[in-house]
């Protein structure tokens, strides 16, 4: 683990305190400027804190890493625990460039190990819901896709002027589009069940802030059942958040988030369907679950092979390489092919 802010850590530490799964933690940080804070989060579960993780890979005492550190430094620990035949869930989007990724996905397979990242908006009730409607044909053969996730400006000016590392590109590899943008990129082909094969996209910094990554990101898809996609990724608002989601197909839609209403609406015009109406779901409570139902399943996919994990790293690696793919739309002004 490290230090440095805007990951999801905490989180992280709550899950694993609040999950009956896991019987104890060890928490490794060679500044050791988390152990506090790990301790106050996991008090009894936590078993011991270390400035060095090789004593402990080499230990087999631990049947899952979950590595919570910035992008750039993620791919050799990721590496080291693979090797030592570890399960691993690593911070998003866990690499700079999807070149890095790629090798761990192929050394997560060959050891037989899962290689998570956590885009846990999957596990989203709506989310679960559009892709059980979308596999049972309710809207027939998929046309198009909108979506769009924007989030505030008030992280784009720092009372203190310090920007932390999602912000710096030679540490993130990118700006909105791969840590926020890149949940709506794996929910589109997590619900359609079909991946991206073209991209085309324009990305900037609109919002005047000094900084070395886009704040806006418009990016057109292709995706390999022949449908058409668009998204946009930004940060544009004075508060977070505003979420949609819609699918149109050839037997009727379904949307997510109208007029930022926690609501996911559809019609179908399929034979075993007599009536038009707008059906609708009014989700209450948390729209987007927190990393515990996340972390209970990776642990479970982890200690079960019947199991399967709530992503794979192949999965992961797709989703990286459509973000990577806009970038290089942006820079050539071409279409990008995947």
């Amino acid at each position: 683990m490290e230090a440095d802010e805007q990951g999801h850590r905490a989180f992280f530490l709550q899950a694993l305190r609040d999950l009956d799964l896991v019987q104890h933690v060890v928490v490794i940080d060679e500044t050791g400027m988390t152990f506090e804070e790990a301790e106050y989060t996991l008090g009894s579960k936590l078993r011991g804190t270390h400035t060095n993780m090789e004593p402990i890979l080499k230990s087999g005492a631990v049947d899952l890493a979950i590595v919570s550190v910035i992008a750039a430094h993620a791919p050799p620990i990721v590496r080291r625990c693979l090797e030592h035949r570890l399960h691993v869930m690593v911070e998003k989007p866990a690499c700079t460039h999807p070149d890095q990724f790629a090798p761990l996905v192929a050394l997560a397979e060959k050891q037989g190990r899962n290689l998570i990242v956590p885009l846990a908006r999957r596990l989203s009730p709506w989310v679960q819901e559009a892709r059980r409607l979308v596999d049972g044909g309710t809207f027939g053969r998929i046309y198009a896709l909108r979506g769009g996730v924007i989030a505030d400006q008030t992280r784009l000016h720092p009372s203190d002027g310090k920007y932390d590392w999602t912000f710096r590109r030679k540490l993130a590899g990118g700006g909105h589009l791969i840590w926020l943008g890149i949940h709506w990129i794996d929910l589109m082909t997590y619900i359609t069940r079909s991946s991206v094969v073209e991209v085309q996209a324009l990305t900037g910094i609109v919002g005047g802030a000094p900084i070395d990554v886009e704040d806006l990101a418009l990016v057109n898809l292709k995706f390999e059942n022949g449908a058409y996609g668009s998204l946009i990724s930004g940060y544009l608002l004075d508060i977070p958040y505003q979420l949609d989601l819609s699918l149109w197909g050839s037997d009727g839609w379904i949307r997510f988030g109208t007029a930022d209403q926690h609501s996911l609406e559809w019609q179908t015009r399929s034979a075993d369907s007599a009536d038009s109406v707008t059906h609708q779901i009014t989700y209450s409570g948390a729209v987007f679950p927190n990393y515990t139902p996340w972390i209970e399943r990776t642990l479970r996919s982890c200690t079960n092979n019947d199991e399967q994990p709530p992503i794979t790293g192949s999965e992961a690696l797709n989703a990286l390489r459509v973000v990577h793919a806009a970038y290089t739309s942006t820079e050539t002004g071409r279409t990008v092919a995947l």
